[in-house]
């Protein structure tokens, strides 16, 4: 790690080890919390409760805080230092699209019917009313099937056949949505959820739209990125652009200078 060239108290302070310690210690607490959450109630009031609750979200931006003053209070920095940098800017991205997502991602599901047009999904939140988000387009079922495993009740696959409309943008298609091979569009992931046994005129979709996914994703290319040019261009750019000799710090203990007496 570089040393510190800046002498911003402040900065100094907010990026200091023993905050950095503070903070990912409150993180642990709340995810000891949220599995304890888990086992006694449900995977989704973990979530809420704990992964992706407000005091998670709080200590995940002060962690991010922590880590852009810990990056300035190095400043100015030596070209040997940008692959750190570009690291540290990998970093602060994936934490903000943690938090994009967890204030923003939408989890949907869609019961599509055949001869019943769907244009929302329906939130699946602890909620006494069901809530509906619009998709902004139109799917409808043309048939639904499912191919078992032979002698067993398993699926082995199930395709949903639709037709896709989106007014707004002129587009009319036939499509299929399967397991692994969802629908994208206007930032929505439709995907085949699950189905009606026996019944080929109904499906089950999921619905998710996350904002922070692609924060995150440009985030983990950026750490990468990063560590890559730490690992193979940092040595070669401390050879192309030495650092400056560090001065000798003379201890006037360890050579007693004469005086004209002694000499």
């Amino acid at each position: 790690m570089p040393e510190q060239t800046t002498n911003s108290p402040i900065l100094k302070e907010l990026g200091s080890l023993k905050w950095t310690v503070v903070i990912l210690f409150g993180m642990i607490v709340i995810m000891a919390y949220a599995t304890y959450v888990e086992s006694q109630e449900s995977h989704e009031a973990a979530l809420a409760k704990g992964f992706h609750s407000l005091p998670m979200d709080f200590l995940i931006a002060a962690l991010a805080v922590n880590l852009i003053a810990c990056t300035l209070s190095r400043a100015p920095y030596r070209p040997h230092q940008y692959p750190w940098l570009v690291t540290h800017l990998g970093i602060i991205l994936t934490m903000v699209g943690a938090i994009v997502s967890h204030r923003t991602a939408v989890d949907g599901q869609i019961i599509l019917r055949k001869g019943t047009p769907a244009t929302a999904a329906t939130l699946l939140i602890d909620s006494p009313q069901p809530i509906v988000m619009p998709l902004d387009f139109r799917l409808e079922l043309d048939r639904f099937e499912a191919k078992f495993y032979p002698g067993t009740g398993k699926a082995s696959d199930y395709v949903s056949y639709v037709r896709f409309y989106d007014e707004t943008k002129g587009i009319a298609d036939t499509l299929t949505i399967r397991v692994n091979h969802p629908l994208v569009h206007r930032g929505w992931n439709i995907s085949q959820s699950s189905f009606f046994p026996g019944d080929s005129t109904a499906t089950i979709l999921s619905a998710n739209k996350d904002p922070g996914t692609p924060v995150s994703y440009a985030g983990f290319l950026t750490v990468f990125l990063g560590l890559c040019g730490l690992f193979f261009l940092k040595p070669w750019l401390k050879k192309k652009f030495p650092p400056p000799p560090k001065a000798k710090v003379v201890n006037a203990q360890s050579e007693p200078i004469l005086s004209k007496e002694t000499v």
